[in-house]
């Protein structure tokens, strides 16, 4: 279990606070999302817990252990990272470029062997893009590239995962498949995955809990459906919303008023 507990974090200098005394967990094989408009902290905090920044009060711990302390190489062991996007400055096979997720196992001066490579197979067939192994990172589609950064993810076997807005930047349908593709993943590997998204709706579709955040502090966590209501919702966002109900699902849109 991820646990975060009066998390403070403030650039060095007169400002402000941008997070102020955070405090959830993400149980494990489960996904938490976390939501919040621009400036909120959702950045910030996914950088305290990624080891990017360090926080200067609160604690960081995965199964009781703090992981803000741990040097880069035993915290790539505990968690591995999915950035929003990525430009590689060379054009890599997709296997190569997931065969990076591998670099914590492979000792110094040491080649990847046999089991990392079975690794990486594994991880790209479990994405559903075992079939570009071959291809150049650079001319593959940005849904397809999303997956290659989460299948380089999973090929680090680390037992928790964060995704910094996987969503961002992909289309409709992409949306969807990503999403899902982590769910399921996380699923059949009993994974712990922390994200942060822009879309309330599609938090309320694949996020087992959520955590809301404003103006750096958290204002509700729990069951999307217990959370994500209308008055949170206000609040968060400064905007009414309406919310109905769809196959078991609260499908939430903002109130226009039209001429």
């Amino acid at each position: 279990m991820l646990e975060i507990r009066h998390l403070h974090f403030k650039h060095p200098g007169a400002a402000p606070e941008i997070l102020r005394g955070v405090s959830f967990g993400v149980k494990t094989g489960q996904m938490t999302a976390l939501l919040g408009p621009n400036g909120s902290g959702k950045t910030t905090l996914f950088k305290c817990v990624a080891g990017l920044w360090l926080h200067q009060a609160g604690d960081i711990s995965f199964d009781g252990q703090d992981i803000s302390s741990l040097s880069p190489e035993k915290r790539a062991w505990v968690l591995a990272v999915v950035p929003q996007e990525h430009e590689p400055p060379f054009p890599y096979s997709v296997f190569d470029a997931v065969l990076m997720g591998r670099a914590s196992h492979v000792p110094l001066f040491n080649s990847p062997g046999r089991r990392d490579r079975e690794v990486v197979q594994q991880a790209l067939e479990a994405v559903g893009i075992g079939h570009l192994h071959q291809r150049p990172y650079t001319k593959i589609s940005g849904g397809e590239r999303q997956l290659v950064l989460v299948a380089r993810a999973l090929a680090q076997e680390a037992p928790l995962l964060l995704l910094d807005e996987p969503t961002s930047h992909l289309d409709f349908r992409n949306q969807i498949v990503i999403l899902r593709k982590v769910r399921d993943t996380m699923r059949k590997q009993g994974l712990t995955v922390l994200m942060t998204l822009h879309d309330p709706n599609l938090a309320m579709q694949f996020a087992d809990e959520v955590v809301m955040l404003h103006e750096g502090r958290e204002i509700a966590a729990g069951a999307p459906a217990e959370v994500l209501t209308a008055e949170n919702l206000r609040r968060m966002y400064g905007i009414d919303v309406n919310l109905i109900n769809y196959n078991g699902y609260k499908v939430i849109y903002p109130r226009v008023e039209h001429d």
